[in-house]
């Protein structure tokens, strides 16, 4: 059984589109803006059509730019990157049927908030915080697919590009699960300190000796 990717991938402008206040114009654009700030989605694009040369020299640009690119820029940049992938050899096997869905949960999961961080250009730590225990899994599971799409494909150019994305979700994965211990170390560290104090009597603080005041 195949599966036709042209055919079954969503329109991601639904995904950035406030139904009450954006015109689907609108939304489109604000896909367009995304994939011209993340950049990768469009090399992709033109490195698969064959408009650009899949060279020594892109392959070492594509590593250096997503590897210098934040922990959550670079998630969208590698699932819109091997959804473009996907959709432009028409990929009609399973495994990369699965591939793009997931692509397609990583960008509706994180997309919107990352645009909006984008647009205003304040950066809300909370939010990265907050999704920063999901970010392994969310890299092991785009790596894990990426390498089982890798291996169905015939295409070698495809192959090239899908192996890049797999090294760099790996690389970024690492880094995440460094992140996410340090946080685990910290909020062990902040309960022990917790416990400790609630540890002393109440009345600790009215244990004081009093010394007698020096002789003149």
């Amino acid at each position: 059984m195949t599966t036709n990717i042209g055919h079954n991938v969503m329109d991601f402008a639904e995904f950035f589109q406030d139904k009450q206040t954006a015109s689907a114009q609108e939304a489109a654009q604000n896909l367009a803006w995304m994939n011209t700030k993340l950049c990768v989605p469009l090399v992709m694009k033109d490195l698969i059509h064959g408009e650009q040369p899949l060279d020594e020299q892109a392959i070492y640009a594509l590593h250096d730019m997503i590897s210098d690119f934040e922990i959550d820029t670079a998630l969208l940049a590698i699932a819109s990157g091997a959804l473009q992938i996907m959709r432009g050899i028409k990929a009609t096997y399973p495994a990369a049927y699965v591939l793009a869905m997931e692509c397609e949960r990583i960008i509706c999961a994180y997309g919107e908030e990352w645009l909006e961080q984008n647009m205003t250009g304040e950066t809300d730590h909370d939010y990265l915080m907050s999704i920063l225990r999901d970010l392994p899994e969310d890299f092991e599971s785009l790596t894990d697919l990426i390498q089982m799409a890798t291996g169905q494909l015939d295409d070698r150019t495809a192959q090239e590009l899908l192996e890049i994305l797999e090294i760099q979700a790996g690389a970024h994965m690492a880094v995440a699960e460094e992140f996410v211990a340090v946080m685990d170390l910290n909020d062990k560290e902040d309960a022990e300190i917790e416990a400790s104090v609630a540890a002393i009597p109440k009345n600790a603080g009215n244990n004081v000796v009093a010394f007698p005041a020096p002789a003149n």
